[in-house]
C-alpha cells in the first residue's frame, strides 16, 4: 500500500463512527467479520443457534462426522484475511497448510518453491471452526457470543434482533446488523419482506 493511500485509509478510520454491531451466525464469516470489526474498535455481539464448539475435542478426527462435514480450501485471498487478523498459528494448529502454483497475469506459472508462491489451508468445516473459535476466544475475548440462541425475528428499521434462549425472549438493539447465517438466511428473508433487497430464486 502506498504511503498516500495508507494515509487516506488511516484518516478514514479516524473519522468513522464506532458502532455497536450485532452479527447473526457464528460461522467462519461471522467470526472473521466480528474480529475484523472489533479490531477497528467496534463493539461486537454474535448470536448462534448451536452450542459452542468444544475445543477439548479439537484434533480428534474420530469425532468428525463425515456425513455432516465437508472439506474447505482457503486460497491466497483468504490467507490474506487470516494474516491481517494475525490468526495463522491457529490455522497451522488445526488445519493442513499447502503450497501450490499460481497463474500470473502474463500466463506464466509461479511455483510453490517461490517466496510468493500460492499457499493456503485445507480442512473440514469443523476444523476451521476449531481454529476460528480458539482464535476469537484468545485474541478477541471481549466479543460477546450468545450460543444456543435462536434469532426469531429482525426489525431492520429499528435495527433490533429478537432472540429466544431457554424459553427466555429478549430484544437487542444495535447500530448495525450483519447477517452471516448462511443458507436459508433469516436476515436476507427479513430484508426481502421489507422490500429492501430483491433475490432471484435459482433452481437446478
Amino acid at each position: 500500500m502506498s504511503s498516500d493511500l495508507k494515509s487516506k485509509v488511516t484518516n478514514w478510520d479516524q473519522k468513522i463512527k464506532l458502532m455497536n454491531i450485532g452479527i447473526v451466525g457464528y460461522g467462519p464469516a461471522g467470526i472473521v467479520a466480528g474480529m475484523a470489526l472489533k479490531r477497528r474498535g467496534h463493539t461486537i455481539t454474535i448470536f448462534e443457534r448451536d452450542e459452542r464448539y468444544d475445543l477439548r475435542q479439537a484434533g480428534d478426527v474420530n469425532r468428525l462426522d463425515r456425513d455432516k462435514t465437508y472439506p474447505i480450501d482457503i486460497g491466497a485471498k483468504g490467507c490474506r484475511a487470516i494474516k491481517y487478523l494475525g490468526i495463522e498459528p491457529f490455522f497451522e494448529k488445526h488445519c493442513n497448510s499447502f503450497k501450490g502454483t499460481r497463474l500470473l497475469g502474463d500466463g506464466s506459472m509461479l511455483g510453490p518453491e517461490e517466496p510468493e508462491g500460492h499457499y493456503g489451508y485445507m480442512g473440514a468445516r469443523v476444523e476451521l471452526m476449531w481454529a476460528l473459535t480458539e482464535a476469537q476466544e484468545t485474541l478477541a475475548p471481549d466479543i460477546k457470543v450468545y450460543y444456543s440462541t435462536k434469532v426469531e425475528s429482525i426489525d431492520p428499521d429499528a435495527k433490533t434482533i429478537h432472540t429466544l434462549c431457554e424459553d427466555k425472549r429478549e430484544s437487542h438493539s444495535f447500530d448495525l446488523i450483519i447477517g452471516t447465517d448462511g443458507a436459508g438466511s433469516l436476515v436476507r428473508r427479513e430484508l426481502q419482506n421489507k422490500g429492501l433487497i430483491e433475490c432471484e430464486e435459482h433452481r437446478g
